[in-house]
């Protein structure tokens, strides 16, 4: 198996066509036919559906396209720690945020990465976990930053996870609730909702929540995967919301305004933790390893986890 093999698979799959991918690969529509079909000489198993308006993968051509292109990053990590080694300038980082991450701790570290480092190409996404758990898996990201919930040894089984700091967090209702305030969690069960993640996932802080109580989750959520619009439908809709410790300035706000108002639950919220996950450190990227030291240079100053975000999670 070649690498060029994988590349006119992939290039097959982006354009629709051999003939689009011959032109997205610089070369002739023999050439890429002809690498293709050796591929599928090699495995035996049939990857491109082909017809006269264009070419498609098989359920198995897309399957091979998923490991094709985790081995294409990979190959690209390895040009990037060749050109590292040699004192070339250059390299990629691609790290992923979820809002509440976003701390000045965060900012203070990419500030002084990019100058250290104006060479690499920089990417920052804000992603929230799901996404970020798929793109650690798929290495797609390098390094990514995010709240976990419960024990971190279960969390991550396919990458390396290191708690940062702890962080808390709180339930809101809007000014206009008329309910008592002093809530258990069965009473936090017949609300309504909003979140940002799915409510089918079991890290989210509202299923940690009621399976510490051994309750399943409420019936009626609505989700909203935008941080400012949640942030702001909150505070006119008849919702129970999240808030986490980084957002506390926020919250206090609207506390004070009558915009929101706060929920004690009985025993008390789930602990979270802020997280750096990362690949195996014998995989890391040059670039990588230079970020996550600043990145810890960074949380060593007084007050580093103080939140710069609209503090929901």
């Amino acid at each position: 198996m070649k690498l060029k093999q994988l590349q006119a698979l992939r290039a097959v799959a982006e354009t629709g066509s051999l003939q689009g991918a011959a032109g997205r690969l610089c070369v002739t529509q023999p050439a890429v036919s002809r690498a293709i079909i050796d591929l599928e000489s090699e495995l035996g198993v049939p990857l491109l559906t082909r017809t006269a308006r264009g070419a498609s993968l098989t359920g198995f051509g897309a399957s091979i396209l998923k490991w094709a292109l985790l081995i294409d990053r990979e190959v690209g990590r390895i040009y990037d720690a060749a050109d590292a080694e040699r004192g070339a300038a250059g390299g990629s980082l691609c790290i992923a945020i979820t809002p509440v991450s976003a701390t000045e701790a965060f900012l203070d570290a990419v500030t002084a990465f990019a100058a250290e480092r104006p060479d690499v190409r920089l990417s920052i996404l804000e992603l929230r976990r799901a996404q970020i758990v798929a793109g650690l898996k798929d290495g797609s990201l390098d390094i990514a930053l995010y709240t976990e919930y419960g024990l971190l040894e279960d969390a991550a089984p396919h990458y390396r996870l290191e708690s940062l700091y702890e962080i808390g967090s709180a339930l809101a209702v809007s000014g206009g609730y008329a309910g008592p305030l002093d809530v258990s969690a069965e009473d936090l069960q017949a609300q309504r909702w909003m979140v940002l993640d799915a409510a089918s996932d079991e890290s989210s802080l509202m299923r940690v929540l009621f399976s510490k109580h051994g309750l399943a989750p409420p019936a009626r959520v609505l989700r909203c995967s935008s941080a400012y619009v949640y942030a702001n439908l909150v505070t006119r809709m008849d919702v129970v919301s999240i808030w986490s410790d980084a957002g506390a300035k926020v919250l206090a706000e609207r506390l004070r305004s009558g915009a929101l108002r706060r929920l004690n639950v009985a025993g008390g919220m789930p602990q979270g933790a802020v997280c750096l996950a990362y690949p195996d450190e014998n995989l890391m990227t040059p670039a990588a390893r230079d970020f996550i030291s600043w990145l810890r240079m960074a949380l060593r100053k007084p007050g580093s986890s103080a939140g710069v975000t609209v503090g929901i999670d």
